[in-house]
């Protein structure tokens, strides 16, 4: 187990980070979503000892991790694609990985994470003449190499077509067991399909954490979607005290209404003569909840109750 506790990171008078507190557990696939500047990447550097905290501390397996120690678990990280050296050949590449990372791992290993992420036809191209997709198919190779006790993705299906995003989701699920599993992204396709439990990140502030958007499903939301913004719609919300979300600018989202509200909503639409593209009732899902949080008209203390990752307290 991962844990980190009272977490807090600066870059200068910018706040990255502001007391995190998490438990990772190996077998479960965890997602770091937010919006660019969130934090995420700043919080993947601090577990894999790229970085420092400037306040709180680390535990891993019940021990304290120090400041000045070498972290005492194996990691796996793909970060920033554009950071590798782009002269070397992709084969030569991650045989020099692979040396780094153990002297246990030999070239059928290499072989292995070609097969796996279909590598074969360009492990003789330097890594510089290839297309942005197989750059990142050689980043998730070289993650994927060994055994590690923490996997890292950082924008993992950057660049992946729909089969090859399919064929990153088996390899993941085929190697949680026994790693602790962390996939950061901005992407909600991506929350949706591939992790367990969520931590919602903005400003460097944790807004949610929770399970995936299967367990979501309990609060409906009503989305009334314009043909374009209205201030007379806004304006009528809010004299009626109803809470809203917004989407793609002109969708309107509002939970808890009853049969009588939301007859009374849609009648304001036709009296006003105010353009209604469509209207939906669906169950809660992680979009939903991201769009709610963003833009903070609704605090995590007042959301339905969403079962709970484990959250250490400070």
């Amino acid at each position: 187990m991962l844990q980190l506790k009272n977490i807090h990171k600066n870059y200068g008078n910018t706040i990255a980070l502001k007391d995190i507190n998490l438990e990772f557990e190996k077998g479960k696939i965890y997602l770091l979503l937010g919006p660019n500047g969130a934090g995420k990447t700043t919080l993947n550097q601090i577990i894999s000892g790229i970085l420092f905290a400037d306040q709180g501390d680390l535990f891993f397996e019940g021990k304290k991790l120090k400041t000045s120690q070498k972290i005492p678990y194996s990691i796996s990280y793909l970060g920033d694609t554009d950071l590798f050296d782009e002269k070397m050949r992709v084969f030569d590449f991650l045989k020099l990985i692979a040396k780094l990372k153990s002297s246990h791992l030999n070239k059928d290993d290499i072989e292995s994470v070609l097969t796996k992420f279909d590598l074969h036809p360009v492990k003789s191209k330097m890594i510089q003449n290839l297309s942005l997709g197989y750059k990142q198919r050689v980043g998730l190779a070289q993650a994927f190499l060994g055994k590690s006790d923490i996997l890292i993705l950082d924008e993992p299906g950057s660049g992946l077509d729909p089969i090859q995003f399919q064929e990153l989701k088996e390899n993941i699920h085929l190697i949680k067991k026994n790693t602790i599993v962390i996939i950061s992204t901005h992407r909600i396709r991506e929350a949706k399909e591939l992790a367990e439990s969520v931590v919602l990140l903005f400003e460097g502030k944790i807004l949610y954490s929770g399970e995936s958007s299967k367990e979501l499903s309990n609060a409906v939301v009503h989305s009334f979607t314009l043909n374009k913004p209205s201030i007379d719609f806004e304006n009528y919300l809010s004299q009626k005290q109803f809470e809203y979300y917004l989407s793609n600018q002109s969708t309107y989202h509002l939970e808890r209404l009853n049969q009588q509200q939301k007859f009374d909503i849609l009648q304001f639409l036709i009296d006003t003569k105010i353009d209604i593209v469509s209207f939906e009732s669906n169950e809660q899902n992680l979009e939903d909840l991201y769009f709610k949080l963003i833009q903070k008209k609704e605090t995590p203390a007042t959301l339905p109750n969403i079962p709970k990752v484990q959250i250490t307290q400070s």
